[in-house]
Order: C-alpha cells, then sequence, then structure tokens
C-alpha cells in the first residue's frame, strides 16, 4: 500500500517526477509504462498558451499595419485635396504643389522616423496615432486654392482683367468688389490654418519623444546630451509657425507674406539636418542594451515598408486621375480609333512606374539590409531622398492626366476652327452678299458639327439670315465667330476643360464675357484671345511632362546608389547607368520646349510655336515616355536574369 501511495504521489505531480539517472536506455520498468500519455495531458496548456501567445502578437502586428495604412492614407487624401482643389495647369500651381507637399510630407515622414526608432504599441502610442489622425484631416482643410506667391507677386493686373471680364458678363460693381474681397480673404485663412496645423504637428512629435524619453529612464550621459539636442528644434519649429500664424494676422503685407515662406520651410530644413546629424554623432551599435535604450537605430523595414506603401496610394490616386482622362477622353465628340492607342499608353505607363519601383538586382553576397537586426545610417538618408522621388511621382502621374487633356482638347478645338474656317472663306469668296450652301464645307467638318449635337443646316440658314449685311458689313462674321464660340465652349465643357463654376478661373471668364458681348461686339482679335487663352493655360503641363518624367527614373537611379553603394556589381551598376541614361534622355527632350511661351493659333487657326505643343496636340508625347519606360523595364528584366544565373540563385524574375 506504502508502494502504491508514494506512486500515485509521484504521477500526481509533473515537477516530481522524473526517469531514474541510469544509462540503462532500455524497457522501462511497468510501473513507468504509462505516464507520457500523463505528460502529454500536462504539455498542452503549456503549448496552447505559446499558440495564444503567438496568435495575439500577429494581430496585433495587423492592427499595426492598419493603422500605419490608414495614416499613410491619410496623408496622401491631404495632397490629393491639394491636387483636386488646386491642379497643377502651369510654374506657379507646380511650385506651390511642391511646397505644400514638403510640409504634408515632413509631418507623416517625421511620424515615420519615430516609429522606426521607437516603436511601441501601447496605449499612448495610440492616441499619438489618433492625433496624428486629425492633424492630416486638418490639413486637408486648408489645402484648397494654395498658392505660395499669395501677397507676394504683384496680381493687380490680372484682378483688373478679371474685374474687366466680370462686368462683360453683367456682374455690378458691389459683387464684384465682394467677390475679389472673399478671394483674397481665403488665401489668408488658409495660410494661418497651415501654420497652427504644422505647429500642432511639432508639438505633438515633441511629447511623443519626451514620452520616450520618460519611459526609457536612461541615466547615461553619452545618450541624454543628443537626445535633447534633438528635443531642441522640435520647440524652434513650434515656434516658428505660431509666429508664421501671428505674422500673417488678418491683412499681411508683403513683407509678412515673405517671412511666412521662411518662418515655414526653415523648421523642416532644421529637423532633417538635426536628424542626420544626431544619427551621426550617436554610437548605433547594432547590439541592443539598457544603456542604449535611447541610441539612434532606425529600422529599415518601416521606412521600406511605410514608404512602399504610400508609393502605392499615390499610384493608387495617379491612376484616378489618368481614368477621369479616358473617361472625358471618350466624352469627347472627336474620339477616334487613334485614342486607343493613347489609352493603352497610359496604361503601360502607369504599370511600369510600379515594377521599375519594385525591379531589384538580386546578389548572392548582399545583405538582408531590410532585416529587422539591420539598421544602416544610410537607410534614413535614403527615406529623406524618397521625397524627391515621390514628388516626381506625382506629378508625372498627373501630366499623364493632362496630356490626355491636352490631347482631348487639341480634338475638340479642331472642330471649331474647320468650321470658322471653311465659313471664313465662304463669305471672303462671295464678298459677304451671296448666301452661303452646304456645299461650302467639308464633309468631315459637317460630321463633327453633327456629331457635336448642332443642326449644319439651322447654322447656314442662322449666317445667311444677315445677308446681304445691311447696313453692317461684319455682322455675318460676327454670327459666324458667336456660332463657332458655342461649338468651342460646348465641346470644352465636355472634356471638363471649362467650367462654369470656377468663378477665378480666367478661360471660364473670358468664355463667358465672349458670349455676354452683343453680337455687333464681337471680333475677330477677342476670340483669337480666348483660344490663345485657352491653349496656353492647358498645354503647359506639356512643357514639364518629359522632364519630370525623366526626374523619376533619375532618383530611382540615385535612390539604387544609395541602397547598395557598400554592395554594388557589374549588374547593378549597369540598372543605375541605364536609369541614368534614360532619364537624361527624357530631361534633354525639354529643349523641344524652347519658345513655348509662344503658343498660339495663326490666322488659319493653325497651332504654331513650341514642338513639344506640336507632339501633345498630335498625341505623341506619352507614347515617347511609355516606349522609353518599356525599353528600360525589359533591359533590367534581361539584367536579373543573368544576375541569377551568374550567382545561381533560385527564383524567377
Amino acid at each position: 500500500m506504502n508502494r502504491q501511495h508514494d506512486l500515485s504521489e509521484l504521477m500526481s505531480s509533473p515537477y516530481q517526477y522524473a526517469p531514474a539517472p541510469t544509462d540503462d536506455m532500455g524497457t522501462p520498468h511497468k510501473e513507468f509504462s504509462t505516464p507520457p500519455r500523463r505528460s502529454q495531458s500536462i504539455d498542452r496548456p503549456e503549448t496552447d498558451k505559446l499558440s495564444m501567445i503567438e496568435k495575439e502578437k500577429e494581430e496585433q502586428n495587423t492592427l499595426e499595419e492598419q493603422t500605419d495604412l490608414l495614416l499613410d492614407i491619410a496623408m496622401t487624401t491631404t495632397f490629393n485635396s491639394l491636387l483636386s482643389g488646386t491642379p497643377i495647369t502651369d510654374g506657379q500651381s507646380l511650385v506651390s504643389f511642391l511646397c505644400i507637399f514638403v510640409l504634408v510630407w515632413w509631418v507623416w515622414a517625421s511620424h515615420v522616423i519615430y516609429n522606426a526608432r521607437f516603436r511601441e504599441y501601447n496605449w499612448p502610442n495610440r492616441v499619438f496615432l489618433f492625433l496624428q489622425l486629425l492633424v492630416f484631416c486638418a490639413f486637408a482643410a486648408f489645402t484648397s486654392g494654395f498658392n505660395i506667391e499669395n501677397g507676394i507677386a504683384d496680381d493687380s493686373a490680372d484682378q483688373r482683367i478679371l474685374d474687366g471680364l466680370r462686368l462683360d458678363q453683367g456682374w455690378d460693381n458691389s459683387t464684384i468688389i465682394a467677390q475679389a474681397a472673399r478671394e483674397d480673404r481665403i488665401p489668408v485663412l488658409n495660410e494661418r490654418g497651415i501654420s497652427m496645423v504644422m505647429a500642432t504637428s511639432r508639438l505633438l512629435v515633441l511629447v511623443q519623444y519626451l514620452y520616450a524619453f520618460a519611459k526609457a529612464r536612461v541615466k547615461s550621459e553619452r545618450i541624454r546630451h543628443p537626445f535633447y539636442v534633438q528635443l531642441a528644434p522640435f520647440v524652434i519649429s513650434a515656434g516658428c509657425y505660431i509666429a508664421a500664424f501671428v505674422t500673417l494676422g488678418d491683412n499681411p503685407s508683403r513683407h509678412s507674406q515673405i517671412a511666412k515662406i521662411i518662418l515655414w520651410f526653415f523648421p523642416v530644413v532644421l529637423e532633417i539636418i538635426t536628424h542626420l546629424v544626431v544619427s551621426f554623432l550617436v554610437d548605433s551599435d547594432p547590439v541592443p542594451s539598457d544603456v542604449d535604450a535611447l541610441a539612434v537605430k532606425y529600422n529599415a523595414k518601416t521606412f521600406r515598408a511605410r514608404s512602399a506603401t504610400v508609393f502605392i496610394i499615390v499610384l493608387g490616386g495617379g491612376l484616378d486621375s489618368i481614368t477621369s482622362g479616358f473617361h472625358f477622353m471618350i466624352g469627347n465628340l472627336s474620339f477616334g480609333t487613334h485614342r486607343v492607342g493613347i489609352v493603352l499608353c497610359s496604361s503601360i505607363i502607369f504599370i511600369l512606374l510600379f515594377t521599375l519601383h519594385f525591379t531589384s538586382i538580386p546578389d548572392r553576397d548582399r545583405l538582408d539590409v531590410r532585416g529587422e537586426g539591420v539598421k544602416r545610417r544610410r537607410d534614413l538618408g535614403l527615406f529623406f531622398f524618397g521625397f524627391f522621388y515621390l514628388s516626381a511621382v506625382v506629378i508625372t502621374l498627373q501630366g499623364i492626366g493632362s496630356m490626355l487633356q491636352v490631347g482631348n482638347i487639341g480634338d475638340s478645338m479642331q472642330t471649331a476652327f474647320q468650321f470658322l474656317r471653311e465659313s471664313e472663306s465662304a463669305l471672303n469668296s462671295t464678298d459677304f452678299h451671296t448666301p452661303l450652301d452646304l456645299g461650302a464645307y467639308d464633309m468631315d467638318t459637317k460630321h463633327r458639327i453633327t456629331n457635336n449635337g448642332y443642326n449644319m443646316t439651322l447654322f447656314v440658314k442662322t449666317i445667311n439670315s444677315y445677308i446681304p449685311p445691311d447696313p453692317d458689313f461684319a455682322h455675318p462674321y460676327q454670327i459666324v465667330l458667336h456660332l463657332d464660340m458655342d461649338i468651342l465652349s460646348d465641346g470644352l465643357n465636355t472634356i471638363n476643360a471649362f467650367q462654369e463654376e470656377d468663378l477665378q478661373s480666367l478661360v471660364t471668364n473670358k468664355i463667358n464675357a465672349f458670349l455676354s458681348l452683343p453680337d455687333t461686339e464681337m471680333n475677330k482679335a477677342r476670340f483669337m484671345d480666348v483660344v490663345n487663352t485657352v491653349i496656353t493655360t492647358n498645354a503647359t503641363p506639356a512643357l514639364w511632362f518629359l522632364p519630370f518624367g525623366g526626374a523619376t527614373l533619375l532618383f530611382l537611379g540615385i535612390m539604387t546608389l544609395i541602397d547598395r553603394w557598400s554592395s554594388m556589381k557589374i549588374y547593378t551598376w549597369c540598372q543605375v547607368a541605364s536609369r541614368f541614361t534614360a532619364g537624361i534622355l527624357l530631361v534633354g527632350l525639354a529643349a523641344l520646349d524652347e519658345h513655348a511661351s509662344t503658343i498660339t493659333v495663326d490666322e488659319n487657326y493653325h497651332y504654331t510655336g513650341s514642338r513639344i505643343w506640336k507632339l501633345a496636340a498630335q498625341n505623341w508625347v506619352l507614347p515617347i515616355y511609355a516606349l522609353v519606360l518599356l525599353l528600360e523595364q525589359v533591359w533590367e528584366y534581361i539584367l536579373v536574369y543573368l544576375a541569377r544565373r551568374r550567382y545561381e540563385l533560385p527564383g524567377r524574375i
């Protein structure tokens, strides 16, 4: 009985049971033959506990990734609101976009830098993430119609022209004054709002770093002093943005607007320099220790993942712009089979921008620099340089949509030009005394007019009602100009190039003012002024599309150099060289922009001036860019294949 009692106690406690120390590894004694079944039931809770811990960790990682994605979407939504409110149509809007994009990007980038150094998903950091989301939402509210030159450049001449056009449309003086005051007031409110949002974001980042410092409880002076140095710029930045808010006031002067620019961008430069300096001064030994809890060790994987996510979201926004161009292209009644090729080229460009970004030459000896444990100082510089690449990508994608619109405008205006050209020829041949006949018009012209929804017979009948021209000799021609402006405005409205609700648009106001004139006050000079305004306003993207498209490849090559410098092999050098060559070639095509400011329509209603505009109007710019990208991608895939064969690496392209 005592033996059975001792055995039951031994079996009831897993901590007491252990096989006897013996060299005999044969069959165990009979009384010890059943414990393995018992030990399985005892080990199962430990296994389940480990499984539960792994599952919870996986769920937390998923939640972190989804939260990061939410913030990335919020960031891209902010500058997308800028693009929708102030599309890139000229040099001024291009500079304005880049200036506001610097601020939006830096708010996002400083958050990513913090996460790459102090990644921890606890409740305080969740609150920080929520506040960061509010910052982006507030930013989006102040970006519409942003103009960096507001209050600095003298726009009094443009304002006088706009006021005169509004008078021609029948506006009274009080309404014109009220509208002008509103247009002057809104940019100032936006600028003050941006200043306060930036100040809030800097204070938020300061609180995040203070929290990380307090939580680390580091006593090492070697780490504490550089950390204090890094905190100082956040205080200075917040002070600068608050000063900008106060300086602008309700009615800022020109000097206040200039001071605003300094107070906005000096903090960004200061913070970037501080991050770089501190990262080089502080020892970044990859082996963690309690003493180095605040050492500057950035997680390269975080930079890589967040940058890739934003790049893909930006591509998505660009795709939306491109598909809108497809929509208006099909809505253009001059749409034909030749436009299908343009749709195909636009799609190819979009896909190749994606594939080129993620094409990397394999190397057997290359370390996994994207792993959790590898942290390089150069990754911080690579992350900063990504701003230039991302800017070029955004502008290139917007340029694709603009180039589609340029082609649409070129097709649409041809209908009005053909009708006016042939009407003038018929009237001049009869000295304005013989009624017109449908036979005076080409079949293509009549087909275009009919497709635009007009009755050609009614047009001719309307013109003939003023022939012979008694007593006003020019009256028939003025009727032709009025009809032609109707054709032109309706065609532009169909492709969304003429928006009547845009009260600040010079194109909108000039077209409306012309159509509001009495027939007797219409003349060819004013008609040509409207036409040339339409062309110069919408042709500008053709002047910078190829240079920025080339800059995308150049920046991509530079990023490869920064990333792979210590492990560059022959195939990687070939990849970088080809990107540089293709990029320089595309930027060099800017030489076609010589005399671009002289884009006009001649007396016979043909486009003259910049050769790049002729390429754009004939839909050749996008095919050229698509071909260059396609050749570059094929060449890089060949390099990937050769590298895999040489280094005997598994996998496919």
